[in-house]
């Protein structure tokens, strides 16, 4: 096999090969040549190194006088070891490089800086690094062509960049490149419906009717980049879904009423489980005969509209789907709206366990109903949005900034959050980024999408009250049902049996309907308790569970278990 170059040992072996190649050198000038030796455009060592994202590398060369600022081959680019360390999203790579004095300021053949290359990666980990070690008042730095990272993030569609550069004005978002393209031309091009949505809530409508030097609004350039595209027959699925979305703002002509058709949408899919589960019981009334076929087709109606829907209402917008709240709202609607009209007017309910029933399906309703608004209006779960607005002394913690995260080596996805600029270890213990609600929360266990929730510390006893008065509620239900059945069948033959269902469910299909609809709502509900019990238990140790119920908490102040850093889980 042939020898391979020192560089391409650089490239592709581990560091103890790098390092027994260069103490095989005769002397330090030899080893000087070896290290800095150019290869295929002028890519030195140090180069490929950053390039692979290896720190031990990069530690190994810089200490045997590597070149920091070395440059390559117009070609190639003219990157320097601190551009190649940016491209490949390595934070320490570039913390190793600026202790070695590398010159930040260098840009490359077309005038980008790292951020460019920070940003065309998706680090925002680098950009953060190079923000407070370069004490940058701000990230808008231009290339040749007056691009910003921003033009960087939506042309390689990183939208975690995006949110980064956009938050605290780092970046603005109507900064035009030499062309006059704005990010929005940009991410209608592109087909980036969802960063359009973002530049849109950061710079309001003026960015929808920026021109560029065609005198073509980000509408217009959209439109014409679909047609040149469906000219030579290619794919424009994801430019045409930004274009009908720009279509659609542009006819608003207010962020008001984008919201309000937002708030529209949401509301319709809100409320469309509990119309299709409560229009049939008053269809019912007026057509008796038909009412079994009605409360069918309204609960399978209901099911076929639940099940496929989504953890977002589009990708567009990002906003929660409240289908699933939507699906508990109407079983309590549904319950609600028989015991008003049949419930209370039942002789077996009111003679069963003297009569208790009825009131016991009362108070739980008005319970369940005030915990599902306290968890919704008060028990939200996460902290306060940004690091500045967190009321936890994290210096009380020993938590640490990014920088001094990537000069001591440590992880930063174990140790800090990049969404919300926040340690992930505060004084409340270890924290947790949820991506659908946008924020951390101490001691998170998981989202519920049942009431639009992250279950942490804050409300994890207010979600196990909220299951146990449902479940109470369910099972007083379930025994009225119980006894309502048992009143009109007790004088029928075949007591139990299937025909004999068959013939009660014709006669008073509320009944089984309700009873079907309250057996299903408490297995689910049961289902949670359960393994709401065995998280906050340590999977059943009883001191555990007490300590749970007197304080709230689950795992000590301060201690970051490996359940609360594991992947973001959904209930």
């Amino acid at each position: 096999l042939p020898k391979l170059s020192f560089g391409d040992l650089v490239a592709t072996q581990p560091v103890q090969t790098v390092a027994a190649a260069i103490s095989d050198a005769p002397d330090p000038a030899a080893v000087t040549a070896l290290i800095n030796q150019p290869s295929y455009q002028g890519l030195r060592p140090l180069h490929k190194a950053c390039l692979r994202g290896d720190v031990a590398l990069v530690d190994l060369l810089l200490m045997h006088g590597a070149e920091v600022d070395a440059v390559t081959e117009e070609s190639a680019g003219s990157e320097t070891p601190l551009h190649c360390a940016a491209k490949s999203a390595c934070p320490e790579a570039i913390d190793s490089l600026l202790r070695a004095r590398a010159d930040a300021s260098l840009l490359d053949s077309v005038g980008r800086h790292a951020v460019h290359h920070a940003a065309a990666a998706g680090s925002v980990s680098c950009l953060l690094y190079l923000e407070e070690a370069l004490h940058l008042p701000d990230l808008a730095l231009r290339d040749s062509a007056g691009r910003t990272p921003v033009h960087y993030a939506v042309r390689h569609g990183r939208q975690q960049v995006l949110r980064f550069l956009l938050r605290r004005s780092r970046c603005s978002a109507m900064l035009a490149d030499a062309e006059g393209n704005t990010p929005m031309h940009l991410a209608g091009e592109h087909g980036q419906a969802h960063m359009c949505y973002l530049l849109l809530q950061s710079a309001g409508f003026r960015c929808l009717q920026a021109q560029n030097c065609k005198k073509q609004s980000p509408l217009d350039h959209t439109n014409a980049r679909v047609q040149a595209m469906e000219g030579v027959k290619a794919d424009t699925t994801e430019m045409s879904r930004a274009r009908t979305f720009l279509m659609m703002l542009s006819f608003t002509h207010s962020m008001l009423n984008v919201k309000g058709i937002m708030l529209v949408m949401w509301l319709q899919i809100l409320c469309t489980p509990a119309f299709l589960m409560t229009a049939p019981l008053l269809a019912g009334r007026w057509l008796p005969q038909w009412e079994a076929t009605f409360i069918t087709c309204g609960f399978l109606a209901a099911v076929a509209t639940v099940l496929p829907q989504g953890d977002r209402i589009n990708n567009a917008t990002q906003i929660q789907n409240p289908v699933l709240l939507g699906a508990a709202l109407a079983c309590f609607a549904h319950s609600a709206g028989l015991y008003v009209y049949r419930y209370q007017r039942s002789a077996a309910v009111l003679t069963a366990a003297s009569g208790w029933l009825p009131s016991i399906i009362l108070t739980c309703g008005i319970c369940w109903a005030l915990l599902l608004l306290r968890l919704l209006l008060l028990d939200h779960g996460t902290l306060p949005a940004g690091p500045e607005g967190s009321s936890v002394d994290d210096s009380s913690s020993g938590a640490a900034s990014l920088v001094q995260l990537v000069r001591d080596r440590r992880s930063i996805d174990a140790n800090f959050c990049l969404d919300c600029e926040r340690p992930r270890l505060g004084a409340g213990g270890a924290r947790l980024h949820c991506d659908l609600c946008g924020r951390c929360a101490d001691e998170r266990w998981r989202h519920s999408r049942c009431v639009l929730r992250c279950l942490a510390r804050q409300n994890l006893r207010s979600f196990a009250a909220f299951l146990t008065v449902g479940l109470t509620g369910l099972a007083a239900s379930l025994a009225a049902d119980w006894a309502i059945y048992r009143e009109k069948t007790d004088h029928l033959q075949d007591f139990g049996s299937v025909r004999q269902i068959r013939l009660f469910f014709k006669i008073q299909p509320w009944v089984l309907s309700c009873a079907a609809i309250q057996l299903i709502a408490a297995c689910l509900a049961l289902w949670q308790l359960g393994r709401l019990l065995l998280h906050v238990s340590g999977r059943g140790r009883p001191v555990q569970l007490l300590r749970f119920c007197l304080t709230g908490r689950v795992t000590p102040t301060g201690a970051a278990s490996s359940t609360n850093l594991q992947q973001a889980k959904y209930v």
